[in-house]
């Protein structure tokens, strides 16, 4: 395991969109120059460096010389966020996130299909939570889709439970993955 370097961004861009089932692709649809692939464009704004979506927040996991997994997480700011600029696929999930102001957030955790069942997602976690308990952060928060059972089991599985949800995304790709869940792990 180690940070992410910029060259890593289009796997970063691929994993996010895996995380987020699809979500971040329709998202980056709207951004993206006719004629390009979204997750391209998403790799672009992740090798950009600035933000909280870049290459500089993700530690990544390596399987014989490729990434493998990664998990992207920076702290939430103490400021209300700034709803006004917001793509409407995101606004849920913003919502969510100011309910946590200072937390450490992780926003995005994701594993190759071929490379899940080896327990990188666990180790990424744990990883996670060292740094979290190292720098002082009282509480661990992420989002996750309530009909990813899979995940869900994970994160109960490492003390993350349940503090808050919204409706599903009021689109009908997005509605049928169920409630935006805001899990929430105390620093041990």
């Amino acid at each position: 395991m180690i940070p992410a370097i910029k060259y890593d961004s289009a796997y970063i861009a691929e994993l996010i969109d895996i995380a987020g089932e699809g979500l971040p692709r329709a998202i980056w649809e709207s951004y993206a120059p006719p004629g390009t692939d979204p997750v391209m464009d998403g790799a672009e704004r992740a090798a950009l460096g600035d933000g909280n979506f870049s290459w500089r927040n993700v530690i990544a996991i390596r399987n014989q010389h490729s990434v493998a997994g990664m998990l992207l997480a920076y702290p939430l700011p103490e400021t209300p966020p700034d709803f006004s600029d917001l793509h409407p696929l995101e606004f849920s999930l913003v919502k969510l996130e100011a309910l946590l102001p200072g937390s450490f957030y992780i926003n995005a955790l994701a594993v190759y299909p071929a490379s899940q069942g080896k327990g990188y997602g666990r180790h990424l976690l744990h990883h996670t939570h060292q740094r979290c308990k190292t720098a002082g952060y009282k509480q661990t928060a992420l989002i996750v889709l309530s009909n990813n059972t899979r995940a869900r089991r994970l994160y109960q599985s490492m003390g993350y439970e349940i503090q808050a949800s919204e409706p599903p995304i009021d689109t009908p790709v997005f509605r049928e993955l169920g409630e935006c869940l805001l899990m929430v792990r105390q620093t041990v």
